[in-house]
């Protein structure tokens, strides 16, 4: 996958990466550590379009790592939610928009897409809701612009 999104000229919607290592001694098992480094990071955000996002299943018990590591992925991707797994004191879905506006049509496709690895964690025994999450989300509606009438110069009759 490294490799892959390192030599790609391609763009997307949306990219997701659920890998793990299985190694619970390294304090931070999924992703291994190479899949946040910056690189690998600004990587992902040129292969996302516009109002691309990136999902990332983020699996980290070590508290000395934790924080450093959402830091390194803020950087890149400063619109960053960190979604808890109910049920799981350690997994989070952490979602980095590449945009600093959200716009619904994104919300839908993040929202699709999070079912998707929401059945996929059901399956191996994790529970997630996705529309209690998205409820959460700290989103702002984009309010429509006024249309005003443009003084050009004339003075008004009174």
């Amino acid at each position: 996958g490294i490799e892959y999104i390192n030599n790609s000229e391609d763009r997307y919607d949306i990219l997701i990466i659920d890998v793990d290592s299985k190694d619970l001694s390294v304090g931070m098992s999924c992703p291994p550590e190479a899949f946040v480094q910056p690189q690998f990071l600004e990587n992902i955000k040129k292969c996302l379009n516009d109002n691309g996002i990136f999902l990332l299943n983020f699996v980290c018990r070590s508290q000395q790592l934790y924080q450093p590591t959402i830091n390194t992925i803020k950087k890149v991707f400063p619109k960053l939610l960190e979604l808890p797994v109910p049920d799981d004191s350690v997994n989070k879905i952490l979602v980095g928009f590449n945009s600093n506006s959200i716009p619904i049509q994104t919300i839908s496709k993040a929202t699709h897409f999070a079912k998707l690895l929401e059945n996929d964690l059901e399956q191996n025994g994790a529970k997630l809701n996705i529309q209690e999450i998205i409820q959460s989300w700290p989103l702002k509606k984009q309010q429509p612009k006024k249309k005003g009438k443009r003084n050009r110069g004339r003075k008004k009759r009174r």
